[in-house]
């Protein structure tokens, strides 16, 4: 059983430093599968690294993410699929005509439940 909403994970700390995520689970689950796809999480840890506010071009971001299909390929999902459901989830905001991604303050809860279950 998934206890992160419950302050078990990361010494109980993650529940005290992010109370958005609730103990009704609703939040966190929705945070836990954005989280499911290896690109998003590839993007939320690149963002994770920047200051708020700091972007990363859609080009850079391809080139971080990484994998095994072509640039270009996953130019076209992460500007498609993967930023987009990021920015309505509110963790980033993505210029789709400039083609820049950036960290929101949001962020922050999605590096959280991603470090917290890197272990697991």
């Amino acid at each position: 059983m998934n206890n992160i909403g419950r302050g078990q994970c990361n010494g109980g700390r993650l529940a005290e430093q992010y109370p958005n995520l609730g103990p009704d689970g609703s939040r966190r689950d929705r945070c836990l599968s954005l989280l499911g796809d290896a690109q998003r999480r590839a993007v939320v840890a690149a963002l994770g690294e920047r200051e708020h506010g700091e972007g990363m071009t859609l080009d850079d971001l391809a080139a971080a993410v990484g994998g095994s299909d072509s640039t270009d390929r996953r130019r076209i999902r992460l500007h498609h699929v993967h930023l987009p459901k990021l920015a309505d989830a509110g963790a980033i905001e993505y210029d789709p005509v400039a083609r820049i991604a950036r960290p929101t303050e949001r962020l922050d809860e999605f590096a959280a439940l991603l470090a917290a279950t890197a272990d697991r």
